[in-house]
C-alpha cells in the first residue's frame, strides 16, 4: 500500500515503540464513501520496525475474524528527517476504547451490555487461541467498541506463539494491572493468561474499578512479587448477578490449569443464557471471594 495516497491526520494513540494516526485516502471523487477511506496507521521508527512487522504477520494469520482489527497492508517511507519509517494500515474504529468509555461515563456498564460485550471478546479470543497465539495484553485499552455490543481486539505487540518457551528474562509481557500471576511468578504466558486478563476486564466493566488494586507509592519489584503470589485482588461484589460472579471465578482462578478456556466460557450462562446455540453448564460451587494466594 502506497503511503503517498494517504493524508496522515490526528494522533489516535502513542506508545513506547509506535504511534497510531488517523489516515484519510486522497483519491478522487469517484471513490467509495469517506467512511471506507478512513484507516488507522501504526508507524514505528526503524529500530522498532521488527516488532511492527511481526504484528502485521500475526494479524494476517488471524484474518477473517470480525472481532479482531483487520490489517490492510504495510508501507516503508521516509520521514521529514530522512529516517525510514515502517507503517501498517489498520481498520479504523470510530468509537472509543472500553477504557475511554469507562473514563467518560465514570460508572460501571449495565450488566446486560457487559454480557454481550464479553461474548464478543470471547469470540475473538477463541479465534486467537485456535490459531495458536496468546494475545498477552487483553485490557480495556486494547478493546475497541465497534458497536454497543461488538468489539475489536487490537494491539498484538505482546502476542506470542502458544507453547513457545519463554526466554529467561524478567520483562513482564503485558500490563501489571491485568497480568496473570504466573507471568511475574514463573514467566509463563499461555492461553490461560488471556483468560485472566479477560476476567479483569469484565470485572472492571461490571464494577467501574480495576480487579487489582495498587498500593500508593508501591515499587515495581514489590508489586510484581505480590501479583505473582496472587494478591492485590478485590472482592467480587455481591451486587453482581450469580452468573456474573461465577464467570469471574472461572476466569480468575490462581492456578492457570483450572481456569476455563475461551471455548468453555462461550457456554457459560453469563454469556450464553437465552441462546439456542450454546448449552449452558451448571454454575460452579467455588466460593465467590477470590483467595489472595500465598507464596
Amino acid at each position: 500500500m502506497d503511503s503517498t495516497e494517504w493524508k496522515i491526520g490526528a494522533v489516535l494513540g502513542r506508545g513506547t515503540s509506535a504511534t497510531v494516526r488517523l489516515a484519510i485516502y486522497g483519491g478522487g471523487k469517484d471513490d467509495e464513501s469517506i467512511a471506507a477511506k478512513l484507516m488507522a496507521v501504526k508507524s514505528a521508527k526503524s529500530s522498532y520496525s521488527s516488532m511492527l512487522k511481526r504484528e502485521r504477520q500475526i494479524l494476517e494469520e488471524l484474518d477473517g475474524c470480525s472481532q479482531i482489527v483487520h490489517c490492510y497492508g504495510d508501507d516503508l517511507s521516509v520521514n521529514k528527517y530522512g529516517k525510514p519509517v515502517y507503517s501498517i494500515f489498520l481498520e479504523y474504529a470510530p468509537s472509543q476504547s472500553l477504557s475511554d468509555c469507562m473514563k467518560s461515563s465514570k460508572s460501571a456498564f449495565p450488566e446486560s451490555q457487559v454480557r454481550r460485550l464479553t461474548l464478543s471478546m470471547l469470540k475473538g479470543l477463541v479465534h486467537i487461541h485456535s490459531k495458536g497465539y496468546v494475545h498477552c495484553d487483553i485490557k480495556p485499552q486494547n478493546i475497541l467498541l465497534w458497536s454497543s455490543v461488538e468489539v475489536k481486539i487490537i494491539d498484538f505487540g505482546w502476542a506470542r506463539r502458544s507453547g513457545k518457551r519463554s526466554r529467561g528474562t524478567s520483562t513482564i509481557r503485558g500490563t501489571p494491572l491485568y497480568v496473570a500471576p504466573e507471568g511475574p511468578a514463573r514467566n509463563v504466558y499461555e492461553k490461560p493468561a488471556d483468560i485472566w486478563c479477560l476476567g479483569c476486564t469484565v470485572f472492571e466493566m461490571l464494577t467501574g474499578n480495576p480487579a487489582r488494586w495498587v498500593p500508593d507509592n508501591a515499587d515495581m519489584p514489590t508489586l510484581l512479587l505480590q501479583i505473582g503470589c496472587g494478591g492485590l485482588m478485590r472482592r467480587i461484589p455481591e451486587t453482581i448477578s450469580k452468573e456474573g460472579k461465577d464467570f469471574l471465578r472461572m476466569c480468575l482462578l490462581r492456578e492457570p490449569e483450572r481456569r476455563w478456556t475461551a471455548e468453555m466460557l462461550l457456554n457459560h450462562p453469563f454469556v450464553s443464557s437465552g441462546s439456542a446455540k450454546h448449552r449452558s453448564p451448571p454454575l460452579s460451587r467455588s466460593p465467590c471471594i477470590l483467595p489472595p494466594g500465598s507464596c
